[in-house]
């Protein structure tokens, strides 16, 4: 380094991260869940526009000392660091964490954490998690996210279709998957978790309706056809026949 040049970073970062979650000085509390959590209205607002309106703007809790948010607590005090030293390590951190500290970035505003927390849902994509990521990537609109969940179903479409999976997932995801030609697995198999799934979740007729009218009834054999799908009285006998006439 150049003699005309000092860096200090990393101690700057250090003293800062001794300020976060710090009762000296802060000058706000979040109560979050029941705990008082302790924070500096100037890092915050310099962070974040949402903070700073919050905490600066013309809204009442720039007059409160106390401020209730209704979010999870864990969530929230990973958010705190990243707010205060600009990191965040997600090895110890449980799925349901990182979705929630998602969640948290998306709503107040840190554009570069939902997309680094979105990269890292994206690699560790698996059986056990990727109905919950994908109704998270669904509900904060990441496309890319979204898009490497469906991926990872087309690919293992035989085991997301079995009972425990399939009927955990929410009825917008559910639909989209099932329009997939690239989802593919033995249609009848694919109908009995769709039946399942409606049974499970009590789907109101309407929503039912709609996803019975994306399995591909012409696919079955007539055996499974007059086996499985005639006694779940599904379909009516007319469009029953039809599907039989198109074999």
């Amino acid at each position: 380094m150049s003699s005309t040049e000092i860096e200090q970073t990393a101690v700057l970062v250090a003293q800062l991260a001794q300020l976060c979650l710090n009762a000296d000085n802060a000058d706000v509390t979040f109560i979050v869940k029941g705990q008082h959590l302790p924070a500096h209205r100037i890092i915050l607002a310099t962070r974040s526009e949402y903070f700073r309106a919050l905490l600066f703007g013309a809204l009442k809790e720039s007059k409160q000392n106390e401020i209730t948010l209704d979010v999870s607590v864990d969530a929230f005090r990973y958010l705190m660091k990243y707010i205060y030293t600009g990191s965040l390590s997600l090895k110890q951190m449980k799925i349901g964490d990182i979705l929630d500290t998602l969640e948290l970035a998306h709503q107040y505003g840190f554009i570069d954490l939902q997309k680094a927390l979105a990269n890292h849902l994206g690699k560790v994509i698996g059986m056990n998690n990727v109905c919950v990521i994908l109704e998270t990537a669904r509900l904060l609109d990441l496309t890319e996210l979204s898009s490497t969940c469906y991926t990872f179903m087309d690919g293992n479409a035989t085991s997301i279709i079995q009972p425990y999976k399939f009927r955990s997932i929410a009825y917008e995801a559910l639909f989209s998957l099932l329009q997939r030609d690239t989802f593919a697995a033995d249609e009848v198999d694919i109908f009995n978790a769709v039946h399942g799934w409606c049974r499970c979740n009590e789907a109101e007729p309407d929503k039912a309706e709609k996803l019975y009218n994306l399995v591909r009834f012409t696919l079955m054999s007539q055996q499974e056809l007059l086996n499985v799908v005639r006694s779940t009285n599904v379909l009516n006998p007319n469009r029953l026949l039809d599907c039989q006439s198109r074999l």
